[in-house]
């Protein structure tokens, strides 16, 4: 999720709920919300994923985030500023895009051209996040084979 005070943050972001499914699909596996706060339904559903880290009162500054993108093997996220920093970083980074995204990343494709590194995953109807997951979680079993 995004800043709740940035005035288009309710179409960008996505409640952890809808992406439980593919966290608890993956329990061999270490996740880690790198973003500095998280909401409070966000912070309950936390409680029960044990593998899905959360180290946001350790995240001070952007540098304490670029360290963290750093050790990732790949950075999920909504259109924040940490895809433009895991971007401009080189580090893989999925992006999950509104409808009518922010108008750096265009209308259309997956790919952005100023960070060669983002792959974007784009809804096809305002505000329903359930195909956009669902094409991130196919990604991530391509992805897991890697």
């Amino acid at each position: 999720s995004g800043n709740p005070h940035f005035a288009d943050d309710s179409i960008r972001t996505i409640p952890l709920s809808i992406f439980k499914r593919i966290l608890a699909d993956k329990p061999d596996r270490e996740f880690y919300v790198i973003q500095t706060a998280v909401r409070p339904t966000d912070a309950a559903e936390l409680e029960t994923l044990p593998h899905v880290k959360f180290y946001g009162e350790l995240v001070r500054d952007f540098e304490d985030t670029a360290a963290l993108i750093a050790l990732m093997d790949l950075v999920i996220c909504v259109d924040t500023s940490v895809a433009h920093l895991a971007g401009a970083l080189g580090k893989p980074c999925w992006t999950l895009l509104a409808q009518v995204p922010d108008w750096r990343y265009g209308l259309t494709g997956s790919a952005m051209p100023w960070y060669p590194s983002l792959r974007l995953f784009r809804q096809k109807s305002d505000r329903n996040w359930e195909p956009v997951v669902d094409a991130l979680a196919t990604a991530l079993v391509a992805f897991d084979r890697h």
